[in-house]
């Protein structure tokens, strides 16, 4: 690398770092649609594994790094909601011995699910993949709200009060994420202020019925 293209020596010391471990070091320039396309990272990542693979392989860069990291958190969002799912869809089971909790339980999850996530592509140039895996929590908050549905015995006026009011405490509990200077954490706050805001809607337009 000339001094233009690596003014620190950071090849060197990535080198150097790895004389004592390794047998060879091979050095690739990634096309720039490579680069800003996560998925064909993780495919030439597997493709230089799938070719080295009778020896060790290391492999680093600011770009694959990054590509691996939202692999991995794609992969944790897939099991925290499998999880959550299967735990809520056993726990209604017990508790109703019946489906009829099926159709709000869906409706509340999908329609909160999309509501914060429009409001992250509407206030947000990106969204970071730790706010998704952060808003799986979300799923049981949601589904909180169908459960006080379907099991109060209150009239509709007492219960809607219940509600709203367990609904604000959570939502002033988001408020000071909402002013952080970290950027995942004002994402998440809002994915989940507008998300409980959505499954309070869902609940209240169904008890109406």
């Amino acid at each position: 690398f000339t001094p233009e293209e690596d003014p620190f020596c950071l090849a060197e010391h990535v080198a150097l770092s790895f004389a004592a471990s390794t047998n060879a070091l091979a050095t690739f320039e990634l096309k720039a649609e490579t680069i800003g396309n996560l998925d064909r990272l993780i495919e030439v990542v597997s493709a230089i594994r799938e070719r080295a693979k009778n020896a060790k392989v290391m492999i680093t860069g600011v770009p694959v790094h990054t590509a691996l990291s939202a692999a991995s958190c794609k992969r944790e969002i897939g099991y925290l909601s499998v999880f959550s799912i299967l735990f809520i869809a056993a726990l209604a089971l017990f508790v109703f011995r019946s489906i009829k909790w099926i159709p709000l339980f869906a409706l509340s999850l999908s329609l909160s699910a999309a509501g914060g996530m429009a409001a992250l592509y509407f206030l947000f140039d990106s969204v970071h993949l730790m706010t998704l895996v952060f808003g799986t929590t979300v799923l049981g908050l949601v589904i909180d709200y169908s459960f006080h549905a379907l099991l109060s015995v209150e009239d509709r006026k007492t219960l809607l009060k219940n509600l709203v009011i367990s609904w604000a405490t959570t939502e002033i509990s988001f408020v000071p994420l909402m002013l952080s200077s970290v950027a995942v954490l004002r994402q998440t706050a809002v994915f989940l202020a507008v998300a409980l805001g959505v499954a309070l809607a869902v609940v209240v337009i169904w008890r109406r019925k």
